[in-house]
C-alpha cells in the first residue's frame, strides 16, 4: 500500500474523492463506495466545504461518526467563492477561513483535519498574508498541516520560503488538476482553476513537492467516448473543444487494448507514471467505477508508453 508524506502525514496514493455525497440519490451508494474503499486498506477522503453546499460533509460526517478518528486521514478545503458565477471573487479573509473550517468541523464530527487546503489562491493579497492566516489553524489545533489547492507553484513557493524564514509551517502539499485529459482554465470558465502545463510539472518534479491530483479521470471523458454517453456540460465544455484529446482518446484505446487494462485504470497509472509525488483522487458513483479504476494504483507505465500516449510515436 503505497503512501506519500506530507509533512506530518502519511496519506493514501489513492484518496476517495467524497464529493458525489450530498446528493441524496447517490447516498446509499457513495456510503457502499466507502465500505469498499476501506475494505481495501484505505482510509484517506478528500472533501470540502464548497461540496453541495456543505451537505458532502454533513452526509461525510454522518457516516464516519462510528468510526475511530485515528483510522481515518481526513482532508477538507475552505475558502471558495460563494458565487460559482463569480469565481474572480475571493473568500480568504482570517473570518471567512476560519468560518468555513470551523463549519466543517461541525459538519465532519471530528475537532481536527489531518490538511486543510485554501480552496483557491487570493492573488490581490501577499502569500505571506494567506500563510499567516492558514498557520493559525494549525496553532490552533484544527488542522496538522496545511495545503494549497488551485496556486501556481510560483505562488506556493513564495509563501513557502516566507514560512521557513519566519519560523511558520509551509504549505506541505498541492492540489492541481492534472489529467491526460487537456484542458485550460479559460475553457473551464474559472481563471482561479490551476490546471497542470508545462512549467508546472516541472517545478513539481524538480522539487518533489507533494500533489494530490484531481480531475484524473477528466469528467468520464474517455470513458463516456466509448459508451456513447453525454458528458455533462462541465466536461463538454472543459475538454471537447480541444481536438488533440480526441487523438489522446484513440491512443490510450489502443493501449487500453494492447495491455488488457480499463482506461480507467490506465488514467491513474500515467499520473502516478509521471515522475511526481503523486496521489490521485477519484470520486465514483458506483462501486465498480472504483473498483476498475483502483487496478491503476498498481500498474505503472514505461517510458516508450507515456511517450506513445503523449505524442502517438
Amino acid at each position: 500500500m503505497e503512501r506519500i508524506t506530507v509533512g506530518s502525514v502519511k496519506i493514501n496514493n489513492f484518496i476517495l474523492g467524497a464529493g458525489r455525497l450530498g446528493d441524496i440519490k447517490y447516498k446509499k451508494d457513495c456510503f457502499k463506495n466507502l465500505d469498499r474503499y476501506f475494505d481495501l486498506c484505505y482510509n484517506t477522503l478528500d472533501v470540502a466545504r464548497s461540496y453541495e453546499n456543505g451537505q458532502a460533509e454533513e452526509f461525510l460526517g454522518e457516516y464516519l461518526k462510528n468510526r475511530n478518528r485515528h483510522e481515518y486521514i481526513l482532508i477538507s478545503k475552505g475558502g471558495f467563492p460563494e458565487d460559482k458565477t463569480k469565481m474572480y471573487l475571493p473568500r480568504l479573509s482570517k473570518n471567512e477561513l476560519q468560518k468555513d473550517l470551523d463549519t466543517s468541523l461541525k459538519a465532519l464530527k471530528t475537532d481536527y483535519t489531518d490538511i486543510y487546503f485554501l480552496h483557491r489562491d487570493d492573488i490581490t493579497k501577499k502569500p505571506e498574508e494567506l500563510i499567516e492566516t492558514a498557520n493559525l489553524f494549525i496553532k490552533q489545533g484544527k488542522t496538522k498541516e496545511i495545503g494549497a489547492s488551485n496556486w501556481t507553484a510560483g505562488r506556493i513557493q513564495q509563501a513557502n520560503e516566507y514560512a521557513v524564514k519566519n519560523g511558520l509551517k509551509p504549505f506541505s502539499v498541492s492540489q492541481i488538476n492534472y489529467s491526460y485529459a487537456l484542458t485550460t482554465p479559460a475553457l473551464t470558465g474559472d481563471l482561479t482553476h490551476i490546471t497542470m502545463n508545462d512549467i508546472e510539472y516541472l517545478w513539481y518534479k524538480e522539487t518533489q513537492f507533494p500533489i494530490i491530483a484531481y480531475s484524473v479521470q477528466a469528467k468520464g471523458f474517455f470513458t463516456k467516448l466509448i459508451t456513447g454517453e453525454t458528458l455533462k456540460p462541465s466536461g463538454q465544455k472543459s475538454y471537447l473543444p480541444i481536438k488533440e484529446n480526441f487523438r489522446r482518446f484513440d491512443r490510450i484505446n489502443q493501449l487500453s487494448k494492447e495491455k488488457n487494462e480499463s482506461i480507467p485504470a490506465l488514467l491513474l497509472a500515467y499520473v502516478l507514471s509521471k515522475g511526481l509525488n503523486a496521489s490521485v483522487i477519484g470520486g465514483f458513483s458506483k462501486e465498480e467505477q472504483l473498483m476498475e479504476a483502483e487496478k491503476g494504483i498498481n500498474i505503472r507505465l514505461s517510458e516508450k508508453e507515456i511517450h506513445f500516449l503523449e505524442t502517438g510515436i
